[in-house]
């Protein structure tokens, strides 16, 4: 046991900051370029902390960048599809990296198309493809959904207290907080997550979760293409969660949890992920082993930023049921 805890704590301390927290500008801009339309990455962490298992969203958000630099000037990302096909593993291990593989299948005057095959080692772990457009200086139709209503940000506690609250009023026992700690502690050293509604006897069963979240380092001066990929990487984390929200006394039941595609539309590109953005989490199904998520975020000021969709493998083990 001990050499695994001892692993698992050098491969942390490779990817993080002297204060724990992960250099998350370094994970999205640390691509390396091999070739015109190939790159590598070796910075990578967990999605859950004792996996070793790579985050997903990392990965969209770091493929979202090594695209950009194959698009003309002035092009700006529409929507990505993603779809999650094996999970990778061994995060941190810098000699199994990750290789961004970008074939171009569409360029116009308005719209570029970029499918990238992620690859680590022989496998292909994840397919993606992503439409850029330019922006058009032409009358538009416009209409929104309107943000909902939250407090102020600064006002509310962060991710790791508002989960312990949910779990008490659960009457969760040391086994469902180890489980919470480790799905949700890479998450809050990478962003900074206030939640919205406490929870309390009336909404417990309720598949929906509000978060006001940003990135917790500055990334001023940055290219705007770093605000698409870290919105791209927010908006993968947590949103199984909102699924799982009226099923946590299945939490130790639970034998496979894994995103299995994760769509996202960006609407407008003047926002910044380093401030406070409000992103709403809603699960309309879970049947036949999967959920279906969506999610919408909101800038400070109300203007809705993208809408994201998941469909999350979530199987339970009948022994334990």
């Amino acid at each position: 046991l001990w050499p695994r805890m001892l692993s698992l704590l050098a491969s942390r301390l490779l990817c993080t900051s002297s204060n724990g927290l992960f250099f998350l500008s370094n994970l999205l801009k640390g691509v390396e370029r091999l070739d015109k339309h190939i790159y590598r990455c070796s910075d990578l962490i967990e999605g859950v902390v004792a996996s070793q298992r790579i985050f997903g969203g990392q990965v969209i958000g770091q493929a979202l960048n090594a695209c950009a630099d194959t698009v003309p000037e002035g092009f700006l990302p529409n929507s990505l599809h993603t779809c999650f096909l094996k999970g990778g593993k061994n995060a941190c291990d810098t000699n199994k990296p990750v290789l961004y593989l970008i074939q171009p299948q569409h360029d116009s005057a308005t719209r570029c198309c970029r499918s990238v095959l992620v690859k680590q080692q022989e496998d292909t772990i994840i397919s993606l493809s992503v439409v850029y457009q330019k922006p058009e200086s032409v009358l538009e139709i416009h209409h929104e959904d309107k943000m909902p209503e939250a407090p102020d940000p600064d006002q509310l506690p962060k991710c790791d207290s508002w989960f312990h609250t949910y779990l008490k009023l659960r009457g969760a026992d040391e086994v469902d907080y180890m489980i919470v700690d480790m799905l949700t502690k890479g998450i809050s050293h990478t962003f900074d997550y206030r939640e919205i509604q406490f929870y309390n006897k009336s909404n417990l069963n309720l598949p929906r979760n509000l978060f006001w979240v940003k990135a917790h380092e500055s990334l001023k001066g940055l290219r705007p293409c770093i605000h698409h990929a870290v919105a791209s990487y927010i908006s993968d984390t947590l949103m199984i969660a909102a699924a799982l929200r009226p099923h946590v006394e299945l939490f130790t039941k639970v034998t496979q949890i894994a995103s299995l595609n994760h769509c996202v539309w960006f609407h407008r590109h003047d926002f910044s992920s380093d401030q406070w953005m409000l992103y709403e989490t809603l699960s309309t199904v879970a049947a036949g082993s999967r959920a279906f998520v969506t999610g919408r975020m909101w800038s400070q000021d109300g203007r809705l930023i993208l809408s994201a969709s998941q469909e999350a493998l979530v199987r339970i083990s009948e022994q334990n049921v």
